[in-house]
C-alpha cells in the first residue's frame, strides 16, 4: 500500500468515477486503475463496487475510507510541520476552502485582517463544494472550510458563521498531551 494508492482511492471516493480522478490527479486513466488494482491487491478485498462510469465503495471501502483520510492528514501535517520548522520555527500555514459563492468582500477583508495581525502565517485559499470542503478539512488538505449548513460528521466540528447559512467546519479540538508520567521523570535522589 503506498500513499499514491491511498490518495487515488480517496479521490475515486469523493469524485464517484475514475474518468474525474484521473483528470483532477493529471494521470492516465489506466494509471488510476493500476493504482486501485494494486490497492485492492494488497489488501486482498475490492474496494469499489463499479456500474458504467460510476463507482460506489464497497464494504471494505467504506471501511478503508477513515484510515486513509487519517493517514493522508497525517502525512500533510508531517509536511506542514517540516515546513515550518525549516522556516525558523516561525512560519504557520492556514489552509482555508470555502465554498465560491461565499467567498465575498467580507472573506477578503477577514482574510486581510487576518495577514496584517499575523504575518508570520501563511494563508492558503481555494474554492470547492460545501461536500468537497468537508472532505477536504475531514483529510487533512485544510485546516478550516467553509460551507452551506453543518456537516454531520462526527469527526468535524461545525460552528455557525455569523453570516447567515453559512457554517464553519473543522477538526474537533485536540485533546491537551497528558502530564508527563511522574515514574518517568529523573528522580531528585539521581539527579544530585
Amino acid at each position: 500500500m503506498t500513499l499514491e494508492e491511498l490518495e487515488t482511492f480517496l479521490c475515486i471516493a469523493r469524485v464517484g468515477g475514475f474518468t474525474e480522478a484521473s483528470r483532477r490527479l493529471n494521470r492516465s486513466q489506466p494509471a488510476i486503475s493500476r493504482r486501485v488494482h494494486e490497492l485492492e491487491r494488497s489488501l486482498g478485498a475490492a474496494l469499489f463496487e463499479r456500474s458504467g462510469r460510476r463507482v460506489a465503495l464497497t464494504e471494505a471501502g467504506l471501511a478503508l475510507l477513515p484510515y486513509a483520510e487519517a493517514v493522508l492528514a497525517s502525512v500533510r501535517d508531517a509536511e506542514r510541520a517540516v515546513r515550518d520548522a525549516s522556516a525558523g520555527g516561525n512560519a504557520r500555514t492556514l489552509s482555508l476552502v470555502i465554498v465560491g459563492t461565499l467567498a465575498d468582500s467580507h472573506i477578503v477583508d477577514a482574510l486581510r485582517t487576518f495577514e496584517s495581525r499575523f504575518p508570520q502565517v501563511e494563508v492558503e485559499l481555494r474554492t470547492a463544494t460545501s461536500r468537497e470542503v468537508s472532505a477536504l478539512v475531514r483529510g487533512g488538505e485544510a485546516t478550516m472550510g467553509l460551507r452551506y449548513f453543518p456537516d454531520p460528521d462526527p469527526r468535524l466540528e461545525s460552528i455557525p458563521s455569523a453570516r447567515s447559512g453559512s457554517w464553519s467546519c473543522c477538526p474537533p479540538p485536540t485533546p491537551s498531551p497528558p502530564p508527563a508520567c511522574p515514574t518517568c521523570a529523573p528522580s531528585r535522589a539521581s539527579a544530585g
